[in-house]
């Protein structure tokens, strides 16, 4: 009996985690770069560009704007 419940209880908790997109850190390549197969120096270049643009653009943002640009 308590195989069974085991074995129900493992296949929810298998089914719910593989129902659910998992949080990335990482950043992901906006689709016009990924259809590209961009090199691994270029995605380097281009995540420097983007972090140089979002600075340039937090600097003439108010505090709530700010805030609501990182979401």
């Amino acid at each position: 009996m308590n195989i069974k419940r085991f074995s129900l209880l493992a296949g929810i908790a298998a089914i719910t985690l593989t129902s659910f997109p998992m949080a990335v850190n990482a950043q992901e390549l906006p689709p016009f770069l990924s259809n590209l197969n961009i090199t691994d120096q270029q995605k380097e270049q281009f995540e420097n560009i983007r972090n140089n643009t979002d600075a340039k653009i937090e600097d003439i943002l108010t505090p709530e704007q700010q805030r609501r640009f990182q979401t």
